[in-house]
């Protein structure tokens, strides 16, 4: 990568979907960890600028950039993806509601929540909101509001994850 930077005046800007091996090396292959944990450190040393396609994974890597190059100034630049689904939806003639109607019945209160229900994406705040809506439901209202079962146990929030960089031991 240097020769050709030096050869052909290149810029080296990869693209970082997410840091998840690093922020959360125990939903990973230790080897995917490790990989990763190899190719990040390279890839920081070399490149000059990073792309990623959220400002939550924009943070992810400015953390991890901030405890291992402290004195780097690598720009991160995230760059949102284009989920316009009104867009999506007005060009196939439907509005809103009516893309739904076949799964609701007309005028149904409903809460949807899309993703797996895994640590990585904080399901312990669904769980919580999910609860305080429960609890602030009206009696009446309460026989006809969906239910769902929350664990018996999760675990206490953390203020961020933390980023493992170090050669696992």
């Amino acid at each position: 990568m240097r020769e050709l930077r030096k050869l052909h005046d290149l810029r080296y800007v990869p693209m970082i979907h997410d840091c998840i091996p690093l922020m959360v090396p125990e939903h990973c292959p230790k080897a995917l960890v490790e990989d990763f944990r190899q190719w990040f450190l390279g890839a920081m040393l070399e490149a000059d600028a990073l792309i990623t396609n959220s400002h939550w994974s924009a943070k992810d890597i400015q953390c991890i950039l901030d405890s291992t190059f402290p004195h780097a100034r690598l720009p991160v630049h995230p760059i949102a993806l284009n989920g316009n689904m009104r867009g999506h939806l007005a060009s196939r003639g439907l509005a809103d509601h009516q893309a739904v109607q076949h799964i609701l019945p007309a005028n149904a209160s409903f809460i949807l929540c899309v993703g797996t229900l895994d640590s990585r994406k904080n399901p312990l705040l669904l769980f919580t909101a999910w609860e305080r809506l429960m609890r602030n439901t009206p009696p009446a209202a309460e026989a006809e509001s969906p239910r769902t079962t929350m664990p018996p146990h999760c675990p206490p929030d953390r203020a961020g994850p933390t980023p493992s960089l170090s050669p696992p031991s």
